[in-house]
C-alpha cells in the first residue's frame, strides 16, 4: 500500500472529507436486487433489501472490525467507522427507547472504539475509505463496490455488496490482525445460522426461524469470505438492551481467536424491541513489519417476494393495503 491517501490525484470531486463526509450515501448492490448503503464514516445504512425503501434504517449493528495483537498481547480494537455525524436516531423520526434518556441507539454502535477520521472517495461503482488514527499499529483501506460490469446485465443484477480490505503493518514487529464482518439477520429477532465451508469459501447464513411469516417476509442473507484463519460467531449472545452488543465487543477487543457461539434452539421468546440476531464471520492472519494482505467478504441476500404494500391506495398516507398483499418475484430468484 502507498503512503498516499485515496485522495491524492483524484478529482476533488469525488473525495469526501470532513463536514463533507456526511453528505455521503454510496448505495451497493446489483441493478433491480435492492441496496445496502456505505456512509462517508463507512456505516451500512439504508438496508433496502427486502424489496422497499429503508432508507436511514439499519440492519442491527451491523459493522466490520479490525483488532491488532502482538505476543498475545491486544494492541487496539476498533469498530471500521469513523467519527458517527449524524441523527443518532437512525431515523427520519424518533423510535421509542432512542436516545433522550433511555441511551444512544444500539445499531448506531455509540461507546465502541471508532477510527479518528476516515477519507472518502466514491466513484460508481467503487468507493475506497481510508481509515486513520495515529494510535492504530498499521494502515487500514476498504474498498467498496457493487457488481457492475459493464454489457453483462446478469451478473451485474447479482443481490450483492463486496468488500476488500487492505491492511499494512508499518511497525517494526509482526503483527496478527483480525477482521471482523458482523451481519444482522434483517428483520428476524429470532434466526437460525449456519457456518458453512466449500474449498477455499467460508459462509455465515442467516435465516428466519418463523416460516410463517408472509411471502414476502421471508428470505436469507449470506456474509461469505475466502482464506485461512478464518473464526465465526454463529450467534451473538442473546440478551435484551445492550448486552448483545456489549457482549460481543468484549469478547472481540481482547486477544487471542474469538469464541464460538451456537444456540440449538430459536429463541423461544420475541425480543421486546425487534433487535435483529446477529452472528460474526472473522479472519486472522500475521503480518511481519512492512507486509500488506487483503481480506475479502461478500454481503449476499435473496428475498424472492415483493409484496405490492401499495395497492389500492388512492392518496399519499393512505394505509397500507389490509391482510396480505399481492406480489411479485423478483427476476433474481428466477
Amino acid at each position: 500500500m502507498s503512503d498516499k491517501r485515496p485522495a491524492d490525484s483524484i478529482d476533488e470531486r469525488f473525495v469526501y472529507a470532513g463536514k463533507r463526509r456526511k453528505y455521503v450515501s454510496f448505495p451497493l448492490g446489483g441493478i433491480g436486487s435492492g441496496s445496502v448503503s456505505l456512509t462517508g464514516a463507512g456505516r451500512l445504512v439504508d438496508w433496502s433489501i427486502r424489496n422497499r425503501p429503508a432508507i436511514h434504517q439499519f440492519n442491527g449493528y451491523s459493522h466490520f472490525a479490525i483488532k491488532a495483537e502482538r505476543d498475545g498481547k491486544l494492541l487496539d480494537a476498533r469498530v471500521l467507522n469513523g467519527p458517527y455525524e449524524g441523527d443518532p436516531t437512525g431515523s427520519p423520526s424518533t423510535r421509542k427507547f432512542d436516545g433522550y434518556g433511555f441511551g444512544a441507539n444500539r445499531d448506531s454502535l455509540a461507546g465502541v472504539p471508532h477510527f479518528d477520521d476516515v477519507t472518502f472517495v466514491g466513484r460508481f461503482p467503487v468507493a475506497e475509505l481510508e481509515f486513520r488514527r495515529d494510535a492504530f499499529p498499521g494502515k487500514v483501506r476498504m474498498t467498496a463496490f457493487s457488481p457492475f460490469i459493464p454489457h453483462n446485465d446478469r451478473d451485474s443484477s447479482m443481490p450483492a455488496a463486496l468488500f476488500a480490505f487492505d491492511i499494512e503493518n508499518d511497525t517494526r514487529g509482526p503483527i496478527d490482525y483480525t477482521i471482523g464482518a458482523t451481519l444482522g439477520n434483517y428483520g428476524c429477532d429470532s434466526g437460525v445460522h449456519a457456518f458453512s465451508t466449500s474449498g477455499t469459501l467460508s459462509a455465515l447464513h442467516f435465516a428466519p426461524a418463523d416460516l410463517s411469516r408472509p411471502a414476502a417476509e421471508r428470505g436469507d442473507l449470506t456474509i461469505t469470505t475466502d482464506g485461512d484463519g478464518v473464526e465465526h460467531v454463529d450467534y451473538h449472545f442473546r440478551g435484551q438492551w445492550f448486552d448483545s452488543l456489549g457482549r460481543y465487543w468484549r469478547e472481540f477487543a481482547r486477544p487471542g481467536p474469538l469464541r464460538e457461539r451456537s444456540y440449538a434452539e430459536p429463541r423461544a421468546a420475541q425480543n421486546m424491541f425487534r433487535q435483529p440476531e446477529h452472528g460474526t464471520l472473522a479472519r486472522r492472519l500475521r503480518l511481519a513489519p512492512g507486509e500488506t494482505r487483503r481480506v475479502r467478504f461478500a454481503i449476499t441476500w435473496n428475498y424472492p417476494a415483493g409484496s405490492i404494500y401499495w395497492f389500492n391506495r388512492d392518496q399519499p398516507g393512505d394505509p397500507e393495503y389490509a391482510g396480505e398483499a399481492p406480489t411479485w418475484r423478483n427476476y433474481y430468484a428466477t
